[in-house]
């Protein structure tokens, strides 16, 4: 049997609905996926923001370094930055306190916009060019700077995904000695 021009007309209405509704909750799927990318960018700006601050208070690199003393350390202070600190101590120009703290937030804040392109990378938000630049120059800083190293091994702010990467990319590392 021959469908009639009705039923085509109402054939082609009905795939013209479909099609729309596709339409729609895919433009409703991206603009979610643009807000969460907003929202996450906007947590790390907020983060990055109370580490500039301390970063810029000499006061609290001082109470730190005074605290320190007492025996303190930072989350992501490690055997091996303890021993960087004690080996720099018998240098001609050792290193302060004050310098290791200082490293401590500027890698906590590079491994915070880190983060936050990965998470915009994993949300298609970055493209895979961009990604693997950024990819590439985290696997260096993590392998030359203990510090960065320890500060993205301990870092609990970081997106689950992150926290896989650095481990990956620290393998990847261990195997290339």
């Amino acid at each position: 049997m021959k469908p009639n021009k009705r039923q085509v007309i109402e054939i082609a209405g009905v795939l013209a609905v479909i099609a729309s509704l596709l339409f729609v909750g895919m433009q409703l799927y991206l603009d979610t996926q643009v807000a969460l990318g907003t929202l996450y960018q906007s947590r790390a700006e907020s983060r990055l923001e109370s580490l500039r601050s301390q970063y810029g208070n000499e006061a609290y690199f001082e109470d730190y370094s005074r605290s320190f003393q007492d025996g303190w350390r930072p989350g992501w202070w490690n055997d091996e930055i303890d021993d960087l600190f004690n080996r720099s101590k018998s240098s001609p120009d050792p290193l302060s306190v004050g310098f290791f703290l200082r490293r401590g937030v500027e890698h906590q804040m590079f491994v915070i916009g880190m983060d936050n392109n990965y998470y915009q990378y994993k949300n298609g938000l970055l493209e895979d060019e961009v990604w693997n630049n950024y990819r590439n120059t985290i696997k260096r800083t993590i392998e030359r700077d203990p510090i960065i190293r320890s500060v993205y091994s301990t870092a609990t702010t970081i997106h689950p995904d992150m926290q896989e990467l650095v481990v990956e990319l620290i393998g990847e590392i261990e195997s290339e000695k």
